[in-house]
């Protein structure tokens, strides 16, 4: 039997999934969906892969620009590519769409903007990534954590194809606030995946840099936030964020998939999805959580048929 898929479902591919609102947008490179409102200044999917057909940007309720900026669909021509990480402005653009389900207002000339409703099932989205955050939390850690000085080492077991678990405590800054400060990441195989459990509630901040297989990893790297309220992004961070029940602020980048409430203040989403496990063999510990999400992914998937944007 092929081993089971862990996926993001409705929000694969996607920079940034938020159920509520977003109040502040700056620099999304692929794509963003929002379950509520909407206020932002457009510059959103110029790296998406090249030919893609979805919109660009997919809101459920009202949608309020805020300056004309644009929305993109990657590149003109194939000859050019997103995969190296960071603005890529050079080359020519493709003209991308929005859609929106309640009213449009602001700085809205030159963008393709479209009222249709229904195009994500943000409830049914919410439902399975809450459950799959839970289930994510509920593992015990496989790979080893160590703060040997102010930096937090995580150190995998170096096999191939499988996906490691690592359980994070973010520390008390000298202001009282929890923070996530530099990380190293050590002997995780380029072909597996790294979850990462960070095990606090209430506020947390990304402060820190980030060393070792980070970078090389690309989109096999999920930070899972169970527990938290609300996340600061002060730094660039390497890897995806899921964090159902938090709001997102700061002035940092994310190169990775931002799953989360809502957003308060803007920060840049860069273009590194979520790269999904597929035929990776898990670890056992975390075999029957992935079988469980597997069956809860076809459940869903018999109960409706998804409006594909």
């Amino acid at each position: 039997m092929a081993a089971p898929v862990l996926s993001l479902g409705a929000a694969q591919g996607y920079s940034g999934f938020f159920f509520g609102d977003v109040k502040a947008q700056n620099d999304v490179e692929g794509r963003l969906a929002v379950g509520g409102n909407f206020s932002g200044n457009g510059s959103i999917g110029y790296r998406n892969p090249y030919g893609s057909s979805a919109p660009s940007l997919v809101v459920g309720g009202n949608a309020h620009f805020n300056s004309n900026g644009g929305i993109f669909n990657g590149p003109k021509t194939p000859a050019d590519t997103n995969a190296t990480v960071g603005p890529i402005t050079g080359y020519a653009k493709a003209p991308g769409y929005g859609v929106y389900g309640g009213s449009l207002s602001g700085a809205t000339a030159g963008m393709d903007l479209r009222q249709q409703s229904g195009v994500i099932d943000f409830a049914q989205a919410q439902a399975q990534l809450g459950s799959l955050s839970l289930e994510l939390g509920k593992q015990l850690g496989t790979g080893k954590v160590e703060a040997p000085w102010s930096d937090t080492r995580l150190t995998g077991s170096g096999k191939s194809g499988v996906i490691e678990f690592f359980d994070l405590i973010a520390k008390p800054r000298w202001d009282g606030r929890l923070a996530i400060g530099t990380l190293e990441l050590r002997d995780v195989a380029a072909d597996s995946w790294a979850v990462i459990n960070v095990r606090n509630s209430g506020a947390i901040a990304f402060t820190g840099g980030f060393e070792g297989l980070f970078d090389d990893l690309g989109g096999r790297v999920l930070f899972n936030f169970a527990d938290a309220s609300e996340i600061s992004i002060n730094t660039f961070v390497w890897g995806s964020i899921l964090a159902p029940k938090a709001d997102f602020r700061g002035q940092g980048h994310v190169e990775g998939t931002v799953i989360g409430q809502s957003v308060s203040q803007a920060f840049e989403l860069g273009h590194e999805p979520f790269l999904p496990p597929g035929n990776a063999v898990p670890e056992p510990q975390s075999l029957a959580l992935l079988l469980a999400s597997l069956v809860a992914l076809g459940w869903a998937s018999r109960r409706r048929q998804p409006q594909r944007p």
